[in-house]
């Protein structure tokens, strides 16, 4: 068995020493608790415990990461010829966990079945089987899960496990959409950058842009839908954005979001997307297991989003020299 978790596109940069203080912090009493977690509004229809296949692998799978497998010990070509009986070529899961060999320690407290009790469950996306018999798995991590039993029937591992989100930060504290902004402002910067320095470098990954806030990048919109089809919805909602958003309160101002579908979408599944433009903004980080690790772990996606930005923020003024520089010589 190979694996591979492919890196994100893009420009990638490495974390600076204040990270090294956060990641001590971050596996500390907060992301050690032991407690049921109901599913998150991203996967609503998701029963709060799942029962799937296990994969022990010698790297760190986080949500919005892809990843490639090249299967071709006997136990795991059965595990996912079953996938693909169970669900086709796409869309089966399967539990992707830490080895124990190359767990740190904090992975491998109060470890199920000698297994790191966090990991992730990976969604495949395709299921090639080549001419040697072996298989080739495409696979992108979905969501994170807490391991609450693990059983050994023949041939391969299962596990019984519940959703292990980040705990949504207050209604009224805003410090999670000041960091996302400011991180989806200093990402733009570095794709427009890395483009000027490295012309034909610098995309920002699908998943950056997917769960990036819509105010920080177009994306086309329920009304855009409705307006391009001459639907008379588009008309009620030029008159939503003239009054004013309807969910405006005293202690609330009118949604940011282009029109009320939006605005509900963004209210039911606002904590999901920023745990997962976290996620998918830390992809371009440089980083080792430890750090991985750490970042698996945690469950508050503000600490996570600033040790994104103490990466960003050096890695930035190094590429406004470059650019500046290119600029005097050309």
């Amino acid at each position: 068995m190979q694996a591979r978790n492919v890196p994100a596109a893009g420009p990638r940069f490495a974390p600076g020493q204040p990270n090294q203080r956060w990641r001590s912090a971050c596996v500390g009493r907060r992301t050690l608790r032991r407690q049921a977690r109901p599913p998150s509004a991203f996967s609503s229809g998701d029963p709060s415990l799942v029962t799937l296949p296990t994969f022990p692998l010698p790297n760190v799978l986080h949500p919005t990461q892809p990843g490639v497998l090249s299967v071709f010990e006997p136990q795991y070509l059965a595990m996912f010829r079953a996938v693909l009986a169970d669900s086709g070529p796409k869309g089966g899961r399967f539990i992707h966990v830490l080895s124990p060999a190359a767990a740190p320690p904090a992975l491998l407290e109060n470890a199920v079945g000698g297994l790191p009790r966090i990991g992730c469950c990976a969604e495949v996306q395709s299921i090639q089987e080549r001419e040697d018999g072996t298989l080739l798995v495409q696979y992108t991590g979905a969501r994170r899960v807490q391991l609450l039993l693990a059983q050994q029937p023949e041939p391969y591992a299962t596990v019984a496990a519940e959703w292990y989100d980040d705990e949504p930060a207050g209604e009224l504290d805003p410090t999670v959409d000041v960091l996302e902004r400011e991180a989806a402002k200093l990402l733009l910067q570095i794709e427009r950058l890395t483009a000027l320095v490295n012309p034909g470098e610098g995309g920002l990954p699908e998943a950056v842009r997917r769960y990036m806030p819509s105010a920080a990048v177009q994306k086309k919109t329920s009304y855009d839908a409705l307006k391009e089809a001459g639907h008379r919805a588009a008309g009620h909602i030029d008159m939503w954005r003239r009054h004013g958003s309807v969910y405006k309160t005293q202690g609330r101002a009118a949604a940011a979001a282009t029109d009320p579908y939006e605005a509900v979408r963004e209210a039911l599944s606002k904590h999901r997307r920023q745990e997962l433009f976290s996620f998918a903004a830390a992809q371009l980080l440089v980083m080792g297991t430890p750090e991985r690790a750490a970042l698996l772990l945690s469950q508050d996606t503000g600490a996570r989003l600033n040790f994104v930005l103490a990466a960003m923020h050096p890695y930035l003024l190094e590429l406004q020299a470059k650019a500046a520089l290119k600029r005097q010589l050309e």
